[in-house]
């Protein structure tokens, strides 16, 4: 009798016990993976006098899983009664205990509910917890991935599909600083590569409204946003207008097209030193083929001094239409094609 037939069952055998522990095992992940969800709702929603009957229930949306965390919160896909999938940002208790913080969730919403271009993430729907209720801001569900997930290391992205994004983003700024506001922390981790090739701007939480009065403690005494992208009035916690995005947009485009950030350090206090009293390099110290006007753009939007950098989006997204593909620059730019595809990275 031929060896192998006698040990076939056996092998057969061992093959099933195998895939019966496998699929044991990924049933109790994902047990563990729900329960542990459960546990960090129920434990945003102990600041709130009306809990849910579902333990993955806030306000009358039904939560699916974790998108990311932030600073000040955490984002979760839900999904409401009719279907709609949003993206639901919940401000962290510890933070929302702070009138400071309480301050910067209620000026997003103030700041958001009046923005509405294509190249901007919309809110839908919010709670500010006067009510009793968590406090909660339903955005628009991105389907994609945030631009630093796909940004390669120490190499430069291509030309033309960096100046699309950066074409995109300058846009929604243009938008935002037509409406009186300031982004503040333009960053790669709140730029949004849809996969059906939109780029979206996201997440206003330090936003600043130009047409209000600044607050005494934000705006003298506050260090708000991210280190390597803020501008340098912006960490001397001086009063900003719209040429802090610019700075914040040009250490953007510096990233994509070159794989560098323009200032490294090892700490944070040794990055914003160097930004505050050095000039960035030229991108050609990493990217010699780079276009010398893509380089020139660059070099002016990250100015140390405000009033050296552009004073108009419209240059800015002129000089980035001029290298984007020219398929985009002959169809226009259109709501449902704002943007390379994920997959072109």
């Amino acid at each position: 009798m031929n060896p192998m037939k006698m040990h076939l069952p056996y092998i057969v055998g061992g093959a099933a016990v195998v895939a019966l522990v496998a699929a044991v095992l990924l049933v109790l992940r994902a047990m563990r993976r729900k329960q542990a969800l459960i546990d960090e709702v129920s434990t945003l929603r102990e600041m709130s006098t009306r809990p849910a009957k579902n333990p993955l229930q806030v306000g009358r949306y039904l939560i699916h899983r974790k998108l990311g965390t932030g600073g000040m919160a955490k984002v979760y896909l839900a999904e409401s009664a009719d279907g709609t999938q949003v993206a639901l940002k919940i401000p962290d208790p510890n933070f929302f205990e702070t009138e400071e913080h309480r301050t910067y969730f209620r000026q997003e919403l103030s700041v958001g509910k009046k923005m509405q271009h294509p190249n901007l993430v919309r809110i839908l729907d919010y709670a500010d917890g006067s009510g009793g209720e968590l406090p909660y801001i339903a955005m628009e569900y991105v389907d994609g991935v945030t631009l630093d997930r796909v940004l390669p290391k120490q190499r430069p992205l291509p030309v033309a599909q960096a100046a699309q994004v950066l074409h995109d983003v300058t846009a929604a700024l243009e938008y935002a600083h037509n409406m009186g506001v300031v982004h503040r922390d333009i960053k790669p981790e709140n730029i949004m590569l849809r996969r059906d090739g939109s780029v979206k701007v996201a997440d206003f939480g330090i936003a600043r409204d130009l047409w209000d009065p600044p607050r005494s403690n934000e705006d003298s005494n506050s260090f708000v946003g991210s280190p390597h992208y803020m501008s340098p009035e912006q960490i001397s916690s001086e009063l900003v207008d719209y040429r802090t995005d610019y700075y914040a947009l040009g250490v953007v485009a510096f990233r994509m097209l070159t794989g560098y950030l323009p200032f490294e350090g090892e700490t944070t206090i040794e990055v914003i030193t160097r930004k505050v009293s050095q000039l960035p390099p030229p991108p050609s110290t990493y990217n010699p083929n780079l276009p010398l006007e893509i380089e020139s753009m660059v070099r002016e939007l990250t100015q140390r001094e405000p009033e050296r950098r552009p004073v108009s989006a419209v240059g800015i997204r002129k000089v980035f239409r001029k290298y984007m593909p020219a398929a985009r620059k002959r169809h226009g730019v259109r709501p449902h094609d704002t943007g390379p595809k994920e997959s072109d990275f």
